[in-house]
């Protein structure tokens, strides 16, 4: 009896079960006929479809592509525990800690667990991906700068080391070659110059030492120069890129790459959203010239430039983001042989117009060292062309490495000084001693001995030890020539400034009624 009623007991779930799961399947198969209607009825979804169709045809044509970079830097000593202790045994046996560590160092354990310290290296990540069947791959210059050791990851799992590598600071661009491996697939490069704000992009890497992934979003902005790097004309897109991700490719839905990721804007470390990649343009000449000549040549002017912006435009009777203003000009460089000056707006180079001051940089740098190319300029309102022969840029040379100037303080009206009360300021006569103080090689302009805190220069960054080279449109060079530029321009709504500071010098416009 117990028997047969557990018997019945048994055989009454396996039919409430089975009339359950019958339920259940036809719920379920009504449920999918009534989603396959909708989805062939819905236009919406079905391109919704396409587009994700598209996402996984272009990761999986990709994939194999993209390599994750391994680094190790030199070893250094690092101190290990003194006294008895297992850490011999750890650091000499286990294979997650030897591999940090020379057959050398390791000798440096003593056998009783006591010694000084060890070498130890450190170790970094990043991403990259392959650029030609000779094994040519593409990385960031701060990814793989300073490392001994090297090792590429390829998504199926294949790796190799290489030590093959060739650097360029400047775009913080690399290029390894790794040999011995066949069947690689190099990515195209696409026309960066083409894509559009709104654009789909994919990016793909190694984020966080994870394996290869993909990230999608759009381009947000393009011209993009944070301040991060000496030479920038980033793109700016809002697919996810985290730490471990520079180095890998920004592609289009061709699957072609049209920028490089090489940083993000970030409070929290990871990703917020702003991510910023190499344009493809960029780093293709950049390229080519470390895999044909082991270095990037370079050609420059010799200016410090700024922005042609709304106020700048106005003041020199030009179009907003039309050219590069020129705010000053060293010495011993192609342009201060060729006769641009310090106020000059540069148009066109060789033909190419310019449209910002990092255009402008991209042209300059590719054009042939020796060789004498048009500048077309504006100056003071009417358009010159000027002949200016190009040499290569020396390795030292950079306009970011100037080193502040110590200024002086002033709190009170001095002899030979003038107040100026409507930009809140009291200036006075160079003498040789500021002169030499602020490296000037000679005693034009007049130097700013107070500034007012509700000065409007204040908002703009102008200080006491500055010097007004230039008040509206008027030269200055000395006390007379400040105070009859004063008198000129005492209605003028916006003042033009040319100012030195810091051993260069710039251009700003001034609302002296804010």
């Amino acid at each position: 009896m117990s028997t047969n009623f557990k018997g019945f007991i048994f055989l009454g779930l396996a039919l409430v079960a089975g009339m359950f799961l019958s339920h259940v399947t036809r719920h379920v198969q009504v449920t999918e006929a009534s989603n396959t209607n909708t989805l062939q009825d819905n236009a919406s979804l079905n391109t919704a479809n396409q587009l994700s169709l598209a996402f996984r045809q272009v990761s999986n044509h990709l994939l194999p592509s993209i390599v994750t970079i391994t680094t190790w830097t030199k070893a250094e000593t690092s101190q290990i525990p003194q006294g008895n202790s297992p850490f011999e045994d750890l650091f000499k046996n286990d294979p997650r800690f030897r591999q940090f560590f020379d057959e050398e160092d390791l000798q440096l354990l003593p056998k009783n667990g006591r010694g000084n310290g060890m070498k130890q290296r450190s170790m970094g990540q990043g991403s990259g991906f392959v650029i030609s069947k000779e094994g040519h791959i593409v990385t960031n210059a701060h990814v793989v700068s300073g490392a001994e050791k090297i090792l590429v990851r390829f998504d199926d799992g294949q790796e190799v080391y290489t030590d093959n590598v060739t650097i360029d600071e400047r775009s913080d661009l690399a290029v390894l070659k790794v040999e011995g491996l066949k069947d690689l697939k190099p990515l195209p490069f696409g026309n960066s110059d083409e894509t559009q704000v709104g654009d789909w992009v994919l990016a793909l890497g190694s984020p966080f030492g994870l394996d290869i992934s993909v990230s999608q979003g759009i381009i947000s902005g393009k011209g993009r120069a944070p301040a991060i790097n000496e030479r920038e004309d980033y793109i700016q897109t809002d697919a996810a890129v985290n730490p471990g991700n520079s180095g890998g490719p920004l592609v289009n839905l061709k699957g072609e790459v049209i920028g490089i990721n090489v940083a993000i804007s970030s409070r929290s470390g990871g990703y917020d959203g702003v991510a910023f990649a190499i344009p493809a343009n960029v780093a293709k000449w950049v390229i080519n010239s470390m895999i044909e000549n082991g270095k990037v040549d370079r050609s420059y002017l010799g200016v410090v430039i700024q922005p042609v912006t709304q106020s700048i435009a106005q003041q020199f009777g030009t179009k907003t983001h039309r050219g590069a203003l020129v705010s000053d000009v060293k010495e011993n460089t192609p342009a201060q042989k060729a006769g641009l000056q310090a106020g000059d707006i540069i148009l066109k180079v060789n033909g190419q117009d310019v449209s910002s001051t990092v255009n402008l940089q991209g042209i300059v740098e590719q054009l042939k060292s020796g060789n004498a190319y048009d500048v077309l300029i504006i100056r003071e309102g009417q358009e010159k062309t000027i002949p200016v022969k190009m040499e290569a840029m020396p390795d030292t040379y950079t306009l970011s490495s100037r080193e502040p100037v110590k200024r002086g303080k002033k709190n009170s009206v001095t002899p030979g000084s003038h107040s100026d009360d409507r930009l809140g300021i009291e200036v006075q006569e160079i003498t040789d001693e500021i002169a030499n103080q602020l490296g000037l090689k000679s005693n034009t302009g007049v130097y700013i001995s107070k500034v007012n805190p509700d000065s409007p220069l204040v908002e703009v960054g102008i200080n006491t030890g500055d010097v007004i080279l230039k008040y509206g449109k008027l030269k200055v060079s000395n006390l007379d020539d400040f105070k009859k530029a004063v008198e000129v321009n005492k209605s003028e709504q916006e003042l033009l400034l040319q100012i030195f500071s810091d051993n260069s010098t710039r251009f700003f416009v001034i609302n002296p009624t804010k």
